[in-house]
Formats: structure tokens, sequence, C-alpha cells
């Protein structure tokens, strides 16, 4: 029901809702009329503009794009929640509250990317299928550049979830924030983002940065705070590696599986989020893990000791709505869904 709920709302936004949903409309006019979309200089990856020439086939309303990009994305969101969820209602609840439904109406080739990679998480990385899932990620980063960092997932795995790593993370993040420029440079060189240079994007924002990064920072000291509280050896928080049918949830009856991957992705999360303080663009690699965290909280919530868990959720469940709030009310232009607008006028 929600599936259907969420994909009727962002099928039907107008392309004023979305911060970026109107410049990815423009692409698809300029593109099926003959010209050239770009970015401020920079060409749309091929991939996402043979999918604008492909829809402008079937009509020349922009409106198109937007609701196609809809019926594939958050159908493949939500799957990708209920087959690895262990709590499925609280993980759509924070893909509300976490604003990830915002960015889905927001973010469009990034999130097609995300969608396409979660593809291959569910048809080749959880059946050990590691080359395939490599060229998944490869087809991922023809609608968005930055999807290529997600081949780190192809070793998550080799790395046990350890307490440890959340304050490594915080170590790492300080040293990333730090070496920003140089990170950025590379960045520039490999992901062709020389346009970004000198706009607002290689700026600091450290009201907007300090509280985005609020929500990673607080999401990795709970999970490792609820997986400590965990009693019997199979609700360690030092995990093994994971067996050769792994999937990325502990889901019962869905194969159980070690949290490496999802606890790794966390504390991926926070660090780029350290390194946004100092340059916003890096909250861009951030977004493609912290799906995960939808996922982990849960699972950390079912290890955990029961009547912790219990307060942790009710706490998580409180935070995110007021972290909501905050954005909705006194940042609405981070994602611009707020006021919504349909295409019926509603």
């Amino acid at each position: 029901i929600m599936t259907v709920i969420l994909t009727v709302i962002s099928a039907c936004r107008t392309e004023l809702v979305g911060a970026d949903t109107l410049q990815f409309c423009q692409a698809f006019r300029e593109l099926n009329a003959g010209g050239i979309a770009d970015q401020g200089g920079r060409s749309l990856e091929p991939g996402f503009q043979f999918l604008c020439r492909f829809l402008g086939i079937l009509s020349t309303d922009a409106q198109i794009l937007i609701i196609a990009t809809s019926l594939f994305c958050v159908p493949i969101l939500m799957y990708s929640i209920y087959k690895n969820s262990s709590d499925v209602s609280l993980s759509v609840y924070l893909f509300i509250a976490f604003n990830f439904f915002s960015f889905e109406m927001n973010a469009m080739r990034q999130v097609l990317a995300i969608c396409i990679i979660l593809l291959g998480v569910e048809l080749f990385l959880k059946k050990g299928r590691r080359i395939l899932f490599a060229g998944t990620i490869l087809a991922a980063s023809l609608f968005h550049s930055s999807a290529i960092i997600m081949l780190v997932l192809l070793v998550f795995d080799r790395f046990p979830a350890r307490s440890s790593f959340c304050w490594g993370s915080v170590i790492f993040g300080g040293v990333g924030y730090l070496l920003c420029p140089a990170i950025f440079s590379v960045a520039v060189s490999v992901l062709g983002y020389s346009l970004y240079v000198g706009t607002d994007f290689t700026q600091s924002n450290y009201f907007g940065a300090v509280f985005q990064m609020l929500v990673p920072l607080c999401i990795l000291l709970v999970v490792t705070a609820l997986l400590a509280s965990a009693e019997s050896p199979r609700r360690s928080l030092s995990f093994t590696k994971a067996s050769a049918n792994s999937c990325l949830s502990l889901k019962e009856g869905r194969s159980l599986f070690d949290m490496a991957p999802l606890y790794n992705s966390a504390c991926v999360t926070f660090i780029a989020s350290l390194m946004a303080m100092r340059i916003s663009l890096f909250s861009r690699f951030q977004n493609y893990f912290q799906f995960f965290a939808l996922i982990l909280i849960p699972d950390a919530l079912h290890l955990a000791e029961p009547r912790f868990a219990s307060l942790m959720k009710w706490t998580i469940v409180i935070m995110s709505l007021i972290y909501w709030l905050i954005v909705a009310i006194y940042r609405p232009e981070w994602f611009a869904v707020v006021p919504y607008q349909s295409i019926f006028g509603l």
C-alpha cells in the first residue's frame, strides 16, 4: 500500500517539486528538440540522455520523465526495504522521516543510479557474483558518475563490524575533513566535476552540513550502542566473514548475515558527512550509503537487548520526526518538496 501511495505522490508532482526536477525536465525538452543537454557546461551522463530520448519517443511532455522514474525508483526502494528489513514498517517510516523520499523526488539521476545498484545487490551481490555486480555499478555510473564509489561494497564484507570502527570513523572523518581540497581535486579529474569548482558546492556550509551530519552521527552511535548491548554470541558486534550466499539483512527466515556491509556503510556515511562540512559536494557520496541505514537500524534493534531496543526505537522515531519537521519548516529549500504541488493542482 505504501509503495503505491509513495509512487503516486512522486509521479504526480510538478516540475517545481524537487530542487533539481526542473533542470531535468528542461534537459528532457532540450534533448528531444535536437539539442545537447548539459548541467552548467557539463554534459549529462549518457544513460540519462538515452532515457530522455527514449521517453521522448513516447511523449514530448516532460511529465513522462517524472512518471517513468517514479515508477522505476520507488518500487525498487520499497522492495529493497521489504526484502531486507527485519521491521519493514519502521524502515518505511525512516525512509520518509530521514527525507530519503524527499531526496527521491529531488535527485533524479542519483536515485536512478542507487536503484540500479540495489537491483545489483539483489541479483548478483547476494549470490556472490561480484564481477556482475561490478558491472551493475558501472551501469549505474551511466546515470550519475559518482556511483562508481559503490565499488567499495565489493570489499565491505571482508571487514567484520567492530565497535572500534565507530571511533575509527571519527579519526578518518577528521583526516578527510583536513584533506578535502586534495580529495576534491582527484574527484574533479576522475569524475569530471570541474564545473563545480568555484561554485557553492565547494564552499563550507557549516550550519547545514553540521545539522545534516548529526543524522549519520546519531545513527552510528545508536547502532553501536545497540550492538554493544547484544547478549548472546550470535548477537555479538564482532561478526565473522559473510557466507557465500549472503544477504544484506538479518530478517528472520531470509538468511542471517553479518552486519559488516551495513555497519561499514554507516561509518562511510558519517565520514562523508564530515567532509561535506568542508566541501558540500561530498554529501553526494554520502547519499549512496545512507539508504542502508534504513535496514541497519531495525536489524540492530532486533539484535539488541529487548528493553534497551524498545527505548532506542521510540527515541529514533521521535528524533527523526523532529528532524523532518525542522527541515520542512526551516530549510524547505534543501529538497523543495514542501509545499507539495501535484499536476492536478492539489
